[in-house]
């Protein structure tokens, strides 16, 4: 098997499914199916095919999991706000709401289940890095 073929299937193994941010009686969480959907494209060592032009995350692949939730963390009001005005819709930042975390910009989509959906370091913007 080759090296990132077999990277890519350890690290699937390894996945455990959890919730990532509890806010009031709602859950974000992540499947493996989210996890492979972020880890495949923006994770450096584990990008394969059409993906590996991705923006990568400036951190280790172990490091994932507590990555995503701190950046949940930052907008925990965001979401709270969002399931009492938009019950049933996805929540998502993009674009110029991405979330400002440890210098760099972040992404994200939550469906209205509470599965993170997407979750992606942003490519810089202008006059930025």
């Amino acid at each position: 098997m080759a090296p990132a073929l077999e990277r890519v299937m350890r690290s699937g193994t390894e996945f455990d499914p959890s919730t990532l941010l509890t806010v009031g009686k709602h859950q974000v969480y992540w499947t493996l199916e989210s996890y492979a959907h972020i880890a495949l494209r923006h994770v450096k060592g584990l990008q394969v095919g059409q993906f590996t032009d991705r923006t990568v995350f400036p951190y280790r692949a172990e490091d994932l999991k507590a990555l995503v939730e701190k950046v949940l963390g930052c907008v925990e009001e965001e979401i709270a706000h969002h399931h009492k005005s938009n019950p049933g819709r996805p929540f998502y930042l993009v674009g110029s709401r991405c979330v400002y975390f440890n210098g760099d910009y972040y992404a994200l989509r939550i469906d209205p289940s509470g599965r993170l959906v997407n979750f992606h370091r942003c490519a810089p913007r202008d006059g930025a890095d």
